[in-house]
Parts: structure tokens; C-alpha cells; sequence
């Protein structure tokens, strides 16, 4: 389980552009703040948001800072390699 203050890489498939500053909140109130956004422009997967992120100690029934954007992110199960 990942802590307040520890960075993660995310993927995000997403038709909307993020910045860095913005939050990310799973269904259960976990908040991700983007420090720095890149999308894939090619290959299968483009489109594709390659995320850095910070775990924050805050839930997202907390409320927003000024001029901050709040987006939904949902897990999905991803089919593993076998060797």
C-alpha cells in the first residue's frame, strides 16, 4: 500500500488533457496530484497519459484549492505476462 508522499506512475486513458497540479481521485477517495504529464503519441496505446504522481494524505471530499482540477480515475485489471 502506497503512503502520503510517495511518487507513482500512472497510466490514464483519457480523451481529456491533464496538467501538472491536478488531482486524481479513485471511487474510493484516494487523491493522486500530477507532478508531471506526458501522452504517447504513437504505438498502440496512443493517446495514452504517462503520470508522475504524489499520494496525498488528503481524501477528495476535501475541498479544492482555487483554479484546481479534480479527475476520476478507475483501476482495471491488466492481463499479465507469463513467462
Amino acid at each position: 500500500m502506497r503512503r502520503a508522499g510517495d511518487v507513482v506512475r500512472i497510466y490514464y486513458d483519457s480523451r481529456r488533457d491533464v496538467d501538472a497540479g491536478d488531482i486524481l481521485f479513485t471511487p474510493t477517495g484516494r487523491c493522486y496530484r500530477i507532478v508531471a504529464a506526458r501522452q504517447q503519441q504513437t504505438g498502440k496505446h496512443a493517446g495514452r497519459w504517462h503520470l508522475t504522481c504524489v499520494v496525498l494524505a488528503g481524501h477528495v471530499d476535501e475541498q479544492p484549492r482555487d483554479g484546481e482540477r479534480r479527475l476520476p480515475i478507475i483501476w482495471y485489471r491488466r492481463e499479465r505476462k507469463r513467462p
